[in-house]
């Protein structure tokens, strides 16, 4: 075995199968591996790998911007786009706390306000101004209120701006209805009704 080993020829041959393995490893993934890697990744369960797997389509995208997988990368970018706003607002959630007295009254007569019920507002802003005038830690909230009182009606944002959103959920439950799935539009409509069972603009619009 060691006069075999000790060969020239052998020696020869070993060195060169050394340095191909070698320069294997560090030649760089072909457009297919890059692909096939990062789609898997990518159609995990778990989706720290989407990170990963991103990439790798992101490195085959700048080797190969002719690559035969436009459309089915098209469509992992829309699910990775999906994820890091899943990731901001869950963030944005975390950082969220719950407000505080005089606070969540304040909070309450501007959606009144928002909904046109202005004598409600009103009614909610002063009482919040009577009851915590004197605590201190609270005056910013009074003082807001006491400025709302004083602002005119002309002044509140017009209900259609804010009612962008639920026109927008709105017109997804009829086109879900149009393309034949009543039960997906069913589910958008009684969450409408559910969050905004008071608001008569609301109501409206479920209704046309």
């Amino acid at each position: 075995m060691r006069r075999f080993f000790n060969h020239p020829a052998v020696v020869v041959i070993l060195f060169l199968i050394t340095v191909g393995l070698i320069v294997w490893a560090f030649l760089p993934a072909s457009t297919e591996t890059l692909y096939r890697e990062g789609s898997t990744r990518m159609q995990s369960s778990n989706t720290d790998e989407w990170d990963r797997g991103w990439e790798l389509l992101g490195e085959m995208e700048q080797k190969d911007p002719n690559h035969p997988h436009k459309a089915e990368v098209e469509a992992f970018r829309k699910q990775y786009d999906e994820l890091l706003v899943r990731r901001r607002t869950e963030k944005l959630a975390k950082g969220i706390r719950a407000p505080g007295e005089a606070e969540f009254f304040y909070q309450q007569g501007l959606r009144l306000r928002q909904q046109g019920r202005e004598d409600e507002a009103r009614k909610v802003w002063r009482t919040l101004a009577d009851a915590f005038r004197e605590v201190k830690t609270e005056d910013a909230w009074v003082k807001l209120a006491e400025d709302a009182l004083g602002q005119p009606v002309e002044a509140v944002p017009p209900t259609e701006r804010r009612l962008e959103p639920v026109d927008a959920a709105v017109a997804e439950a009829r086109r879900l209805r149009e393309a034949g799935k009543p039960d997906d539009a069913d589910k958008i409509e009684r969450a409408l009704e559910k969050l905004y069972g008071d608001d008569p603009e609301v109501r409206k619009r479920l209704k046309k």
